[in-house]
């Protein structure tokens, strides 16, 4: 029998082999989604029902979730995948059978393929993770714990996108980084580390001009919308720029540009 998998990096999507299911309204998909991302967790009723309904339960209460219940069950290959205990319900998966899974596995094999060296395997192994983001985590799906949990998959992107663009700065290949970080700076200028590695790229591109613009600007940004100067790190940047001793300052990044 063919085996399920679940995406939750995009509006939630399920499929069985090659058949993609149909997950029902929002607030079962809502249901799934708080099982799934805590696989193997039990969960109460009482538990399902605030994670999905937040304030706003329906009228009948706790009935709903075990209406839900039963329908992602039926969905499911293996119905005893989703358990009824005495005290709640259970879904069962392993690993490779969410997107999510998926993402951690891969960051973990980029992260010990870098600490071994290997800084081109740890590049592809964070390419794939960023590969899995198809759209908005959890989209569509409303809740205060669906959104917390949305907005830590989307900072968990941008942490994976800073780290990969580290590694293909020390593989030389700052055109690459410059793009993708001047994209990232205009998403969200606030961000000091992603500041940082733009001043770091278009200095070591050669444009210490660039590099200094950048952090003028977000400076600027910092204190028109919070009120505060830079941190201690991107200060240091922009002195060890100003006094050309970048080098030394920011040896961590070994980047040198490829010569093609």
């Amino acid at each position: 029998m063919a085996e399920i998998r679940f995406e939750f990096l995009r509006p939630p999507r399920a499929w069985c082999g090659e058949r993609l299911l149909d997950l029902g309204p929002a607030r079962q998909q809502g249901v799934l989604a708080v099982l799934a991302l805590n696989a193997n967790r039990e969960f109460t009723s009482d538990e399902l029902l605030a994670a999905a309904w937040d304030d706003d339960p329906p009228q009948t209460g706790v009935k709903v979730v075990a209406s839900y219940i039963y329908r992602i069950r039926a969905l499911l290959p293996h119905p005893e995948m989703l358990r009824t205990s005495p005290h709640g319900y259970l879904l069962t998966l392993v690993d490779n059978q969410t997107d999510t899974g998926q993402l951690a596995a891969l960051l973990g094999d980029g992260r010990r393929a870098r600490f071994a060296g290997d800084l081109r395997g740890a590049t592809d192994c964070f390419a794939s993770a960023l590969d899995l983001f198809q759209g908005e985590p959890l989209g569509g799906l409303s809740g205060r714990y669906l959104e917390s949990q949305r907005r830590k998959l989307c900072e968990l992107r941008r942490q994976i996108q800073r780290e990969r663009i580290d590694l293909i700065m020390r593989l030389g290949r700052l055109n690459d980084a410059l793009t993708e970080l001047v994209e990232l700076a205009t998403q969200d200028p606030l961000d000091e580390h992603v500041a940082a590695q733009l001043m770091l790229a278009w200095y070591l591109d050669g444009r210490p001009s660039s590099a200094l613009d950048v952090y003028r600007r977000t400076r600027n940004v910092l204190i028109e919308e919070l009120g505060i100067e830079p941190g201690p790190a991107l200060r240091s940047l922009h002195w060890s720029i100003l006094s050309n001793s970048v080098r030394t300052a920011c040896c961590e990044h070994d980047c040198t540009r490829d010569a093609g």
